[in-house]
């Protein structure tokens, strides 16, 4: 398997198919000047690190055109990484970024002006995935506790995305609670997309991966991988619950965009609540964007990560709190100031109350 899975080409087709007919309907609305009540959408940027089921409620957002009634017209930009997404949102490259929550604060204590505005999944949903040939030499099997799964990553070879995102993360945290060396006890290769790791698995150059659905599932269903550590349903409990992907911004461009800001986070907010309360409803208009996965694969992602979303889109100071925990384990540092200067619900406390 090489290149770019057809599922991901489906769903930048979707992408590129939405902003052409955007493009027209913006044309034919510009001829027609004489028609005030047709609205323009308004463009906004959106960093992502990688691609895949973390990004459900925006996805859902857009697809359901929840962002199109809030005069949205969000362009998708995909960084290699959460570090070079934050990046990008902190020199101006995109407005928003939906990346993991601790490259947000780590950009906030190092003295930029981002801060966490929303929540966008509310559990630490990376899945660890081995071979199944190196989970029988392991003797990895569905009763092997926890610690053991951790001490099994000596050794291995290890597919992950891009330095400093959530992946790397979460591997350092692990290794640190298994008592190993992210640098000396296993190999961490960076490959970026859901379709280089595949590839990598594919043809045994990793022995394992850490990757969000569908991903993961692809890697379960069709390359006969074992779930080492299930961290979409919370098999860890150390991060069960943990607001693993954050929606972030910066005070300079909120504050003049106040309004603006208020409906991206609006069309959020109204798409959780279709995941929660009409889920059929959402998991079918979510099919056309992952249009090439194969049912069985679709189906398993849904039910993999429809209890990881938020019911809606607010920050609490204790999962803050706790990513502030994680990343002082992580960096082996304490990370400065209290929860509460790492996050600004004025949005998303206004968008729930506007759909009540």
């Amino acid at each position: 398997m090489k290149g770019t899975p057809a599922w991901m080409k489906a769903a930048a087709a979707v992408a590129v198919a939405v902003a052409a007919a955007t493009a027209v309907w913006l044309g034919a609305r510009q001829r027609d000047a004489t028609d005030a009540s047709v609205p323009t959408l308004e463009a906004v940027r959106v960093g992502l690190p990688t691609e895949g089921f973390f990004y459900v409620p925006l996805y859902l957002a857009m697809d359901a055109g929840l962002m199109a009634a809030e005069g949205l017209a969000p362009e998708l930009i995909q960084f290699r990484g959460g570090g070079a997404s934050i990046a990008g949102l902190a020199s101006r490259s995109v407005e928003f970024c939906i990346c993991a929550i601790h490259n947000a604060i780590n950009a906030t204590a190092k003295g930029t002006d981002i801060t966490l505005v929303g929540t966008v999944t509310g559990q630490y949903a990376s899945n660890i995935v081995i071979r199944e040939d190196v989970a029988e030499r392991l003797h990895i099997t569905p009763e092997t506790p926890i610690a053991d799964r951790l001490t099994a990553l000596r050794g291995l070879r290890i597919g992950a995305t891009g330095v400093g995102g959530g992946t790397d993360f979460l591997l350092r945290y692990l290794a640190r609670k298994a008592g190993l060396s992210a640098e000396s006890d296993f190999t961490v290769l960076f490959l970026g997309s859901g379709g280089a790791v595949l590839s990598a698995f594919a043809q045994r150059r990793i022995d394992a991966f850490v990757y969000s659905s569908p991903t993961s599932d692809i890697g379960l269903l069709r390359y006969r991988g074992v779930l080492l550590l299930d961290m979409s349903r919370g098999q860890f409990e150390d991060l069960r619950g943990y607001p693993s992907m954050a929606l972030s911004a910066r005070r300079s461009w909120l504050e003049p965009h106040h309004d603006q800001a208020l409906r991206f986070v609006r069309a959020l907010a109204r798409a959780n609540r279709m995941i929660h309360d009409e889920p059929d409803k959402a998991q079918q208009i979510l099919r056309r964007r992952f249009a090439s996965l194969p049912q069985d694969v679709y189906d398993a992602a849904w039910r993999a990560n429809v209890a990881a979303y938020p019911e809606t889109p607010v920050v609490f100071e204790q999962n803050v709190q706790r990513a502030l925990t994680f990343l002082a384990a992580v960096q082996n540092q304490p990370i400065p100031g209290a929860a509460r200067d790492y996050f600004d619900n004025t949005y998303a406390d206004a968008a729930v109350s506007a759909i009540r």
